[in-house]
């Protein structure tokens, strides 16, 4: 039997990132809990969007020439201060950001130091290596915790709210845990407004733009009307906006939730993807005009939806310390910041004060 033979090499282009692909979806038919934002078409979708603005910085790790992990980076330009750093980050966005390892072959633990070996050995090309929302059961996540070099360059960031569907029998059940308010506000909807419930998978590119125009909208109203100055809408950035469509439109991963009056008004909506037995929300919005009906309540019927479906294990709600979540589930978990700054000359010190 051959002995461990473990090597990285970094993919910086996208020929040799479609090269991976096969190997990549092999990867990923072995992990059934895998979050959506760490496939390989996921990821490739971002890599495509980000193309001229981004450096591709995608590790591998190889055991005989058969790959064992990647970790999707790539190098971009961040402002920090009155700096403009070079920064090594996850290539993709989404609320659960990872390595990806085959377990079966090598332990974690050793595909993750070699692949957090070679992704620190960037650090020639960026000051700064920053890898936010790791998710707390990540091995990624416990290699950086226990280690003494990093472990106080990791941090928690923000909470994930989700829903076990297993905790209660069927939805009568679980509609009990919830305020009766929010009860009231979809009962209310469906009598006076005649909401009803529409779930897409895959999604036209006619309702992506629909829901598109009702996310920016709700973001301009709540900063024109309620000085919310803070609120952007992901859409407007056309970077993101390339990746979404991409990854949404025509992929029967993506689901939409749509709720609208009886005469076809839209409400609501809650994009997300659907990979095993978890769905995961990723954007959400309202319409401004029926703000006073509580709207985001039509969730209830989603969620009623998927106690209905039966194959649907988790409702992850996305990342977000938000009241509402809390007001559908107590349970939640963690993301993880890790952040770490390169070089030892006058900058990179300054640098690391402006952490």
């Amino acid at each position: 039997m051959e002995g461990l033979m473990v090597e990285t090499r970094i993919v910086d282009s996208l020929a040799d990132l479609d090269a991976l692909g096969p190997s990549w979806r092999a990867l990923e038919e072995t992990q059934p809990d895998l979050p959506f934002s760490c496939t390989f078409d996921y990821v490739a979708a971002w890599a495509r969007a980000r193309h001229g603005t981004t450096e591709l910085a995608v590790v591998v790790a190889e055991d005989h020439g058969q790959l064992i992990g990647t970790l999707p980076l790539g190098i971009t330009t961040r402002r920090k201060g009155p700096v403009s750093v070079m920064e090594l980050a996850f290539l993709a966005e989404g609320d659960r950001r990872d390595a990806v390892l085959d377990a079966r072959r090598v332990s974690p633990g050793t595909t993750i130091k070699a692949l957090l070996s070679a992704s620190l050995a960037l650090g020639v090309k960026a000051r700064r290596i920053s890898l936010r929302y790791l998710p707390a059961h990540s091995p990624l996540t416990h290699h950086l915790l226990r280690s003494s070099e990093h472990n106080a360059q990791v941090r928690p960031l923000v909470e994930l709210p989700l829903i076990e569907l297993a905790r209660h029998p069927g939805f009568t059940q679980y509609r009990r845990t919830i305020p009766r308010s929010a009860i009231t506000s979809a009962n209310k909807m469906r009598r006076e407004l005649g909401m009803r419930l529409e779930v897409h998978s895959p999604v036209s590119e006619s309702l992506f733009d629909e829901l598109v125009a009702q996310h920016r909208r709700q973001q301009q109203v709540l900063i024109e009307r309620h000085g919310r100055h803070e609120r952007r809408s992901l859409f407007d950035d056309p970077v993101r906006k390339r990746a979404y469509r991409t990854i949404t439109v025509g992929n029967p991963s993506a689901l939409a939730f749509v709720a609208r009056t009886s005469a076809g008004e839209l409400l609501f909506h809650e994009l997300a993807w659907r990979r095993g037995g978890t769905v995961t929300a990723w954007n959400t919005a309202y319409n401004p005009d029926f703000a006073h009906h509580r709207p985001s309540r039509a969730r209830l019927d989603a969620i009623e939806w998927l106690y209905a479906d039966g194959d649907v294990r988790v409702f992850d709600l996305g990342a977000g310390r938000y009241p509402w979540k809390f007001e559908l589930t107590p349970s939640f978990e963690l993301a993880y910041d890790f952040s770490a700054w390169r070089g030892d000359d006058a900058l990179g010190r300054l640098l690391r004060k402006l952490r």
